[in-house]
């Protein structure tokens, strides 16, 4: 703190005019640094804001992209779970067919060539002088 000469009425008025002078200059300087950190706070404020705006645009699109990927891949599994079904209708299906087709051809077998055995037992009895029961009529 400045320190005033004293005078016969007071102090002296050069100094309390000059000390008054320099405090209003620093008060004007450290106003307009004031409002230098208001403007900054101000702009740092809306930074903040669209800065949380944007944050929020990109979860809201990442959470979209995140639904429809999950669509799609239900819609997929679906779509696989279906031609899974589809496929092993297929099988079965073959497999009966393929079974039916190898019993018809096991009975045929059988039947043709329990015959033509027979036939040629018959024939080796017979030249071996020996007498062939079985005979088809």
């Amino acid at each position: 703190m400045t320190e005033f000469t004293k005078v016969r009425k007071g102090y002296r008025p050069e100094e309390v005019e000059q000390e008054l002078s320099r405090l209003k200059q620093k008060i004007a300087e450290q106003e307009e640094e004031l409002a230098v950190y208001n403007k900054r706070e101000e702009e740092l404020h809306r930074n903040e804001i669209e800065a949380q705006m944007k944050a929020d645009l990109i979860i809201e699109e990442a959470q979209r992209k995140a639904d429809e990927i999950q669509k799609n891949a239900r819609e997929e599994l679906k779509e696989i779970r279906q031609e899974a079904l589809r496929m092993r209708d297929l099988m079965e299906a073959f497999q009966n067919e393929y079974n039916q087709l190898l019993r018809q051809y096991l009975l045929k077998i059988r039947t043709d060539e329990f015959s033509a055995l027979m036939d040629r037992l018959g024939c080796l009895i017979e030249k071996t002088g020996g007498e062939y029961p079985y005979k088809e009529e």
